[in-house]
């Protein structure tokens, strides 16, 4: 029975694989990718909009050429057999190069989820990255986190861009705020640095998740570490006043970050006026937003 892989266009270079190693239904799938897609949708906003970033490997012969929004055919009941069921993440690894030389869209090698057999019971995914050293395939890293189902593609879309240690990550995911990794310098201008080549390129999804990485730090750093807070909105302001950025979603999530907080707060406790120094894009539009309620 011919199964469908109904995918729709996306605008970045890359999605991410969705790759089976048990012999799931294809109501099993679809239950997974409906709940990633409400969580894409919910997390949405005006300036964010909705990014799909998985791609179902079904059949490696399959041309892929978007994101699954679902696998069909005339039976829901219908037992995927899998091309990876019985593999090692290596070897899955291996089959998402080749299939990258012959389809329409470019599949994420280092990082993919597997469904397996307990993804039907425990309603998660495994997150997976394989770091190939060189052409010594035995010489990769693998590295794997079991997430629920509707958070599955954000984790996975921001740890292939900050690349986090296992624990670091497996804090987030477990949602710990006391273990909360404290950003460096070093990390949020590495974030910059790849929310230049975003907006070059016009990787949407990868700016959403950027942006939510750098508002995430901000909320966590004004209630632990002003010091943290300071550096990361003097960071945000001087990327947007020394570069021209068309992609501004990354401006408006810290500003709506920091309008959270309340205005009076951010100028007592942060000394905001300080740390920005002089009026720029940044200032101009958090000053702006402040003064909307005022001017209606």
């Amino acid at each position: 029975m011919v199964i469908e892989n109904v995918q729709v266009k996306v605008n970045q270079v890359r999605t991410f694989a969705v790759c089976c190693t048990a012999d799931l239904t294809l109501e099993a799938i679809n239950d997974f990718l409906a709940q990633v897609w409400k969580g894409e949708e919910d997390e949405a906003t005006q300036h964010t909009p909705a990014t799909h970033v998985l791609t179902v490997v079904h059949d490696l012969s399959a041309h892929f050429w978007g994101a699954t929004q679902k696998l069909q055919t005339e039976d829901s009941d219908t037992v995927l057999e899998s091309p990876f069921t019985g593999l090692s993440y290596l070897q899955i690894r291996q089959h998402l190069v080749q299939i990258n030389q012959g389809t329409g869209i470019r599949l994420e090698t280092n990082w993919f989820l597997v469904l397996d057999e307990q993804s039907v019971d425990t309603q998660s995914v495994v997150m997976v990255n394989v770091e190939a050293q060189g052409e010594h395939a035995l010489r990769s890293g693998v590295r794997s986190l079991r997430v629920e189902h509707p958070t599955s593609s954000r984790y996975l879309a921001a740890a292939s861009i900050a690349n986090p240690p296992i624990h670091e990550l497996k804090e987030i995911v477990d949602n710990n705020p006391e273990k909360f990794h404290v950003p460096t310098t070093e990390q949020i201008d590495n974030l910059l640095d790849v929310f230049s080549i975003v907006n070059e390129y016009e990787v949407l999804f990868l700016g959403n998740e950027i942006t939510a990485i750098v508002a995430d730090h901000l909320q966590h750093s004004i209630y632990n570490d002003l010091d943290d807070f300071q550096m990361i909105i003097a960071k945000v302001a001087a990327f947007y006043g020394d570069n021209v950025i068309s992609d501004e979603s990354l401006l408006e999530g810290v500003i709506k970050s920091c309008l959270s907080h309340g205005m009076e707060r951010l100028e007592k406790d942060c000394k905001l006026s300080t740390v920005l120094g002089k009026r720029d894009l940044f200032s101009g539009r958090l000053f702006g937003r402040w003064n909307e309620p005022y001017r209606r």
